[in-house]
């Protein structure tokens, strides 16, 4: 029976031999020209006490409120990562912002400092997103959605992906071929503004607030901690600082450099910090 079968599977493996030779030899036939490799964003969200992944994103937002007033710009990175066999040669990919972005590339956001390549030997790269820090942040937030598109080099076999890394839990789908980014610098009084205590610094605004943290050296984060053990902005605090910053407003003034509200009136304190701008006024 054995002796039988590999006479039959002889013959049929001849048969498909001399068509596939006789096709041939007519016509140039590809018999297999394997697949492109795939290409999708996968960014890791959180992990677990040994940096296996738990769970991902695909967006993210960003706020200049807490950075120094002479920083311009951020980033925000993400990995690009492969499906298939690591080869020996560069091989390009298209990146793109994408329908649903409201910044202006190169105004808003910049995508120039990527080569948008999967190097050799590589499986991986890493994009870099500029955020572009303009005035117009303090008033509305920017949507940045950047992704990747096929290409002669690579597929996107699938466009998104589960959230969680266990294939039995439930998680939420993401996109595998766009990553979104919501930026804005947007301030709200803190609890610790004069305001919400005694009227140290006065009505509250961007603009005083600004020119108050610079002067003093204080950040946002400094503003979420006040009162706290340790803490730069104390309540017991607030009348020496108030007084400090009025001098120096009244400074600026007289030395013709006024610092001024966005309706350009001078800056001024709470009722028992007001500076006296009359003696600039008059000259």
């Amino acid at each position: 029976m054995k002796v039988h079968m590999k006479k039959i599977l002889n013959i049929i493996c001849v048969s498909v031999m001399t068509l596939l030779y006789t096709t041939s030899c007519n016509k140039d036939v590809e018999l297999y020209s394997g697949c492109k490799a795939g290409l999708f964003i996968q960014e890791v969200y959180s992990t677990d006490l040994y940096g296996n992944p738990l769970s991902y994103r695909d967006s993210t937002t960003y706020s200049f409120a807490n950075a120094a007033e002479d920083v311009t710009s951020g980033y925000v990175r993400f990995y690009v990562r492969t499906i298939g066999d690591v080869v020996n040669y560069d091989r390009p990919y298209v990146f793109k912002a994408m329908q649903g972005t409201t910044g202006v590339e190169g105004e808003d956001f910049d995508l120039s400092e990527n080569d948008f390549v999967i190097k050799a030997n590589q499986a991986i790269d890493t994009v870099y997103v500029k955020l572009l820090r303009t005035a117009k942040l303090r008033k509305q937030t920017v949507r940045l959605k950047v992704g990747i598109e096929p290409n002669t080099h690579f597929e996107t076999p699938f466009t998104e992906y589960k959230n969680s890394s266990s294939w039995s839990a439930d998680g939420n789908m993401h996109s595998a071929v766009s990553f979104v980014i919501n930026f804005n610098e947007k301030y709200s009084e803190p609890y610790y503004w004069g305001e919400s205590c005694i009227p140290f610094f006065g009505t509250f605004s961007v603009s005083k607030y600004l020119a108050l943290n610079n002067y003093m050296g204080w950040t946002s984060s400094d503003w979420s901690n006040a009162g706290f053990s340790g803490a730069k902005i104390m309540y017991g605090k607030l009348d020496y600082f108030a007084r400090y910053f009025a001098k120096y407003l009244l400074k600026r003034a007289e030395e013709g450099n006024p610092l001024l509200e966005e309706d350009g009136s001078y800056m001024q304190m709470g009722n028992d910090y007001k500076v006296d701008y009359s003696s600039v006024s008059s000259n």
